[in-house]
């Protein structure tokens, strides 16, 4: 089953590779570069949407991914035009459904007392050097939001070892790597290759996240499959 990510690693090589060489630099912002940089997170949809439903639960966490993956794609088109506010409204909400997908049970206490304490050098270091006030409060928006994501997908994890708990676990701190990454880049210390990694992190996140939502459908699958046999 995990060759269906496939194709989803060959657009992504194909952005990395094509929109800086065939393409043009993706620094140019082309209507093309816009179109491969979406394409993988499409891909995604496509493998979300045709998924099998387990159960009623899978089928509440399966929409709410989708449209997280939704709101990832308009994000993705603002950050490329540069239109950080949009990028930042789109990406909270991306960030909103995966919390609401991840669960509130169990709460694990703990699990959010540390979030916020690796939240604080945010708020302590990074916020201070936004110039524009609005982008300042949304980024503290922002960084809540995502950390209350990171929060709810560590609990999830901590409560059921199974591999899609994992998986939701590493695509969320994946996550909250490329966010910090780009936030350390554009205030503080950029450096070469930051995009390169940036997108890395980013794409290995959405998978990482979306596999937690096709591993209880393709375990479903291939039990019928042998059932049948």
């Amino acid at each position: 089953m995990y060759i269906l990510l496939l194709p989803y690693v060959v657009l992504v090589g194909i952005y990395f590779i094509g929109c800086n060489v065939y393409i043009g630099s993706a620094h140019e912002r082309t209507w093309k570069s816009a179109v491969w940089k979406c394409l993988p997170v499409i891909y995604l949809m496509i493998l979300v949407f045709l998924s099998e439903r387990v159960h009623a639960g899978h089928q509440w966490y399966k929409t709410l991914i989708l449209l997280a993956l939704v709101s990832s794609t308009f994000g993705d088109i603002s950050m490329h035009y540069r239109q950080l506010m949009f990028g930042i409204v789109f990406f909270t909400m991306a960030h909103i459904f995966y919390i609401f997908a991840f669960g509130w049970t169990p709460v694990r206490a703990d699990v959010a007392f540390w979030v916020v304490m690796a939240s604080i050098p945010y708020f302590a270091f990074l916020i201070p050097t936004i110039p524009d006030f609005r982008i300042r409060l949304a980024v503290v928006s922002y960084v809540t939001i995502i950390g209350i994501m990171g929060w709810r997908a560590t609990a999830l994890y901590l409560s059921s070892h199974h591999y899609e708990t994992v998986y939701a676990f590493v695509g969320a701190w994946a996550f909250i790597a490329s966010d910090t990454l780009i936030a350390v880049t554009r205030w503080m210390w950029p450096f070469e290759k930051a995009e390169l990694c940036i997108m890395i992190t980013y794409y290995a996140a959405q998978m990482f996240i979306v596999l937690s939502g096709l591993i209880p459908a393709w375990r479903s699958s291939l039990k019928f499959r042998f059932v049948g046999l």
